[in-house]
């Protein structure tokens, strides 16, 4: 029964439906079976309505772009236990300084919230060793052929030491090592990062030599590796990315070659471009491509009730930054 039927006749009560005249009457039930012959007025309205949602929906401007995270440290509040070398529990057997090797530790951060955190400060050793790797656990990479890691650190001013050393440094190296699975990584990581030059370790490639754009000098007595409440506007952001990744997996190793610095947090991810449609046409989430100027392909399919518009099947490309452009074809 048409909507307009409730207004008519049920929404009134029938002393008021019989005292109405007979032409105003008659006038509305022609007005009613003209309605049920088109299909309701109100009908073809919403179907109206209905068609132009979904042509907005196929048409629309892609999403932005989506990153996916492997590893995110920066709320972790419970132990981490990466893998480290020179080994941290064989450091204290051997009585050395608690921070001349990277030791996991709590500490509030400037929201007073307790996070997991790695520090090192060994920035008065001899220079042939120091070489101190921290290495996350293996982290399968989704099919991704770029990923990007960000690390939040701090790093002590060099100059504001007592005695300042030709050894101390201001920078971190990130290197990447790739595997199929955590125990092919653990058959070899104990001897490899000892082994060859700094440069040219056996699969191990390097990312990037990372410097800190600020630093912290004034420091607490009895915490050497921290400083004064002001330390989190010395906080340094850095992003780096690597490729090509073409095995299941992968480890990320910081090392540190004598700084005084915090890692506070590490996150690790890729982009994509996200699902969308357009031009009546839909794309799966895609990973950008290896390249900073990878344009990556990929086919779209037309949605039900719907054909290839001409000959060319439509296309749309995920740029590195994981945008979708350059469409090409569509379906009607």
């Amino acid at each position: 029964m048409p909507v307009c039927e409730c207004v008519s006749r049920n929404c009134l009560d029938e002393q008021s439906w019989e005292a109405r005249s007979v032409s105003e009457r008659r006038r509305e039930e022609e007005e009613e079976e003209e309605e049920e012959r088109g299909g309701g007025g109100g009908g073809r309205m919403e179907g109206i309505q209905k068609c132009v949602q979904i042509i907005f929906i196929f048409h629309k401007k892609p999403n932005s772009a989506e990153e996916v995270m492997l590893l995110d440290t920066t709320e972790s509040t419970s132990e981490l236990g990466w893998t480290t070398y020179p080994d941290t529990g064989l450091s204290r057997r051997l009585e050395l300084c608690k921070y001349v090797r990277w030791d996991e530790v709590s500490v509030l951060d400037d929201r007073g919230k307790l996070i997991r955190t790695f520090e090192v400060c060994n920035v008065n050793q001899n220079p042939r060793v120091q070489d101190n790797w921290l290495a996350t656990p293996f982290l399968s990479r989704h099919s991704a052929p770029r990923v990007f890691v960000t690390l939040r650190f701090s790093v002590r001013d060099c100059a504001s030491l007592r005695s300042p050393s030709p050894t101390c440094r201001e920078t971190l190296t990130l290197y990447y090592k790739q595997a199929d699975t955590q125990r092919e990584l653990e058959r070899t990581w104990a001897a490899e990062p000892s082994n060859g030059e700094k440069e040219n370790r056996e699969g191990w490639v390097k990312i990037d030599t990372i410097a800190a754009d600020k630093s912290f000098s004034k420091v607490e007595p009895s915490s050497p590796h921290q400083y004064q409440p002001d330390r989190y506007s010395r906080i340094n952001l850095k992003t780096r990315s690597f490729a090509p990744l073409t095995r299941n997996g992968f480890v990320l190793a910081v090392v540190d070659s004598g700084a005084c610095v915090s890692l506070m947090g590490v996150s690790v991810f890729y982009r994509r471009c996200p699902a969308t449609s357009m031009y009546l046409a839909s794309y799966p989430a895609t990973p950008s491509g290896a390249e900073p100027t990878a344009l990556v392909p990929l086919s779209g399919t037309c949605v039900p009730h719907s054909k290839i518009q001409g000959s060319t099947p439509p296309r749309m490309h995920c740029n590195a930054e994981g945008e979708w452009m350059v469409p090409v074809g569509g379906c009607v």
